[in-house]
């Protein structure tokens, strides 16, 4: 991800409305929150499937009518644990 290109709300509700108008492509999140929008918005929203291997449980909401997004941020995830890549960042950040 280029990092010019993340965003910072100063609400999860700005967050969840740029997402809706299609000017964001993802909103992460803590879970709950997002669990909350996708229950109101189930037409709008989905949940990626994966979470963040953090101390607070994360996750990644997309656009509904974004599969092609929602398989590539699968994809990648699966490659960073087949890799070994998130056991290691857990270890780094003490999170295992």
């Amino acid at each position: 991800i280029d990092p010019s290109k993340i965003k910072q709300f100063d609400t999860v509700e700005e967050a969840f409305q740029d997402l809706k108008k299609g000017t964001s492509d993802a909103v992460i999140n803590d879970i709950e929150v997002n669990a909350y929008e996708v229950q109101m918005y189930p037409a709008d929203y989905k949940f990626t499937g994966q979470k963040f291997p953090t101390l607070e449980p994360y996750g990644i909401v997309i656009a509904k009518d974004n599969p092609q997004l929602k398989a590539a941020v699968d994809w990648a995830l699966d490659q960073l644990q087949a890799d070994g890549t998130m056991d290691k960042l857990k270890q780094k950040y003490g999170l295992s």
